[in-house]
C-alpha cells in the first residue's frame, strides 16, 4: 500500500529480501515512463534480479509498472525506467528499513546542454532524527547513459562510490540516444552506473523512512533504473518478493487459480536472462553447458488446501547448431520461497528442434503440460521455479506463460462443523480429485524428487 501523498510525488515501497541476502529492493515511483530495452539500451535486462560486479542486487522492474511502454506506445512492454523528475520538485519514496547502511542506485542522466555541478540532490531521513544528504554531480557521480559531447567520466567521492556496471557498444547493442527509440537512436557506447550512498553513523540503530530525490538543473534529467538498500545483516525471515500477489484457494474458479508469468514478475538466477525478440519477450536459458533458474514471483500459499495439479503451456526456440546432439531440457518445481527446497513435478524432453539460428521467430507449436495426482502442501510461501540444463544447446521460452494451479482436499483439520462442510463441498464442487486432468492434453510423467535433476547427456 502506498504512503499518503506528502509534498511531492510519493512512491510505494515493495520490499524483497531473500534468504541470506542483505539487500531490500525499493520500487520505482508509481509511473515509470519508458521501457529500457525499447527506449534506451536494447540489451540491458528489463526484469528480474540484477547482481552487479560490486555484489549489489537490484530488482529491475517497478511493482507499479504498466505494460504499455515502447515505441509508438506499443503494448506488452513493462515501463521500468523513471525519468519524470520535475525541476525543483522533490520525489519522496517512503520506506521502512531497519539497519540500513548503504542505499544503492542504478542511475544515469539525459543532458540537454553543457553544464557542470549538481543535477540532483538525494536526501535520506530516518527515525531518531537520522539524516544524510548528497549532491549528485555531473561528471563525478553521474553521467549521460550514452557517450556524447557531454562529460562521460565518473569517479568516486566522499560518501558516494560510483561504478560502471553495464556497458555495450553498437552494433552489439542498440541505443535510444536522441530519439528514445533503440531502432533509430545514435550509435555508440551506452552504459549504466551504480552509486552507493553511505548513510553514515546517524543511521546506526535507526530505521530508514524516506528517500527524497530533487532535480536541480534544467539541463539534465536524472534517469533511475533501480534502487536497493543494504542492511547490516541478512533478514531471511522477511522473504517477501517484489511485484507479486499471493495466490490461494480463495482466488480459485472451479478449483483452479490462474496466473501469468510475464516481464517484471520473474526472478532470474544463474545465466538466465530476458530479451525482446521482435517485440516478444523471451526467457533465455543461458549458454551451452550452463544451468540457470527462473522463479515466477506470483507466490502460492494456502493454510488448508494443497496443490493437486499444475498446468501450463509453453513455446520454445533452441539455440546452437542442429548437428549438436545433446539439447537443452528443463524441470518445473514447486519450491519454498525462503528455503529454496522444493518438489520437481515436471521434466521436459530433450529439446533440439525449432532453431533460433535458422528462424528467430519460428517458435514451436504450443506444448501443453497437465499434471494431476499431486498433493503438495503450500502452507509456507511457495513459487513455481523452472530449472534449465543447457547441455550443448541453449533454450528460449516465449513470454508470457499462462499457469494454472488446481487445489486438492483440505490438509488441515477444521473443528467448526459448518466450515468443514463448506470446504468439503467446495472441493467436491470444484472437481478436485487425484486423477483430475487439468487440460485436454497428455499428462507427462511426474517425479517427486527433491534433489537436483541430472541433465541429459550426449
Amino acid at each position: 500500500m502506498c504512503a499518503p501523498l506528502l509534498l511531492a510525488a510519493i512512491a510505494c515501497l515493495t520490499a524483497c529480501t531473500h534468504a541470506q541476502s542483505p539487500y531490500t529492493f525499493v520500487s520505482l515511483p508509481s509511473s515509470p515512463l519508458k521501457n529500457v530495452q525499447s527506449a534506451l539500451i536494447s540489451t540491458f535486462p528489463a526484469s528480474g534480479i540484477f547482481t552487479t560486479s560490486t555484489g549489489a542486487q537490484f530488482m529491475l522492474a517497478s511493482c507499479q509498472a504498466t505494460y504499455t511502454c515502447g515505441p509508438n506506445s506499443n503494448t506488452g512492454q513493462v515501463c521500468n525506467v523513471w525519468d519524470a523528475f520535475t525541476l525543483n520538485t522533490p520525489v519522496t519514496i517512503a520506506v521502512n528499513i531497519t539497519g540500513a547502511t548503504v542505499v544503492s542506485t542504478l542511475m544515469n542522466a539525459y543532458f540537454y546542454g553543457s553544464m557542470s555541478g549538481s543535477i540532483a540532490t538525494i536526501d535520506f531521513s530516518g527515525t531518531g532524527g537520522a539524516s544524510k544528504s548528497y549532491s549528485v554531480v555531473q561528471g563525478v557521480s553521474v553521467r549521460d547513459y550514452a557517450d556524447s559531447i557531454w562529460s562521460s567520466t565518473i569517479q568516486s567521492t566522499t560518501g558516494i562510490n560510483t561504478t560502471q556496471v553495464f556497458s555495450c557498444t553498437s552494433p552489439a547493442c542498440l541505443g535510444g540516444a536522441g530519439t528514445f527509440n533503440v531502432n533509430t537512436g545514435n550509435t555508440g557506447t551506452y552504459h549504466v552506473d551504480q552509486q552507493d550512498f553511505d548513510l553514515g553513523p546517524s543511521f546506526v540503530g535507526q530505521t530508514l523512512t524516506g528517500i527524497t530525490i530533487t532535480r536541480v538543473s534544467s539541463l539534465a534529467q536524472p534517469v533511475i533504473f533501480a534502487m536497493s538498500v543494504r542492511t547490516q545483516a541478512p533478514r531471511p525471515s522477511t522473504c517477501v518478493a517484489a511485484c507479486t500477489a499471493t495466490i490461494s484457494s480463495s482466488s480459485a474458479v472451479n478449483g483452479f487459480s490462474n496466473f501469468t508469468a510475464r516481464i517484471g514478475g520473474i526472478e532470474l538466477g544463474g545465466a538466465a536472462s530476458f530479451v525482446l525478440n521482435s517485440g516478444v519477450g523471451n526467457l533465455v536459458s543461458g549458454n551451452p553447458g550452463e544451468t540457470s533458474t527462473v522463479t515466477v514471483l506470483s507466490h502460492i500459499q494456502d493454510s488448508v488446501y494443497p496443490i493437486s495439479g499444475l498446468s501450463f503451456v509453453y513455446q520454445y526456440l533452441t539455440a546452437g547448431a542442429a548437428t549438436v546432439r545433446a539439447g537443452a531440457n528443463f524441470t518445473v518445481s514447486i519450491v519454498d520461497v525462503c528455503s529454496g527446497q522444493g518438489t520437481v513435478v515436471y521434466r521436459s524432453p530433450e529439446l533440439t528442434d525449432y532453431s533460433y539460428d535458422n528462424c528467430t521467430t519460428c517458435y514451436s507449436p504450443a506444448v501443453g503440460v497437465a499434471l494431476g495426482g499431486l498433493s503438495i502442501p503450500v502452507q509456507a510461501k511457495s513459487a513455481i521455479q523452472f530449472t534449465f540444463y543447457n547441455n550443448n544447446r541453449g533454450l528460449r521460452l516465449k513470454l508470457p506463460l499462462s499457469i494454472a494451479v488446481q487445489w486438492g482436499l483440505p490438509t488441515t483439520t477444521i473443528t467448526t462443523t459448518s466450515t468443514t462442510s463448506t470446504m468439503t463441498t467446495k472441493a467436491a464442487a470444484d472437481g478436485v480429485t487425484a486423477s483430475a486432468t487439468i487440460l485436454n492434453m497428455t499428462r507427462p510423467t511426474r517425479s517427486s524428487s527433491t534433489t537436483a535433476v541430472t541433465p541429459l547427456r550426449s
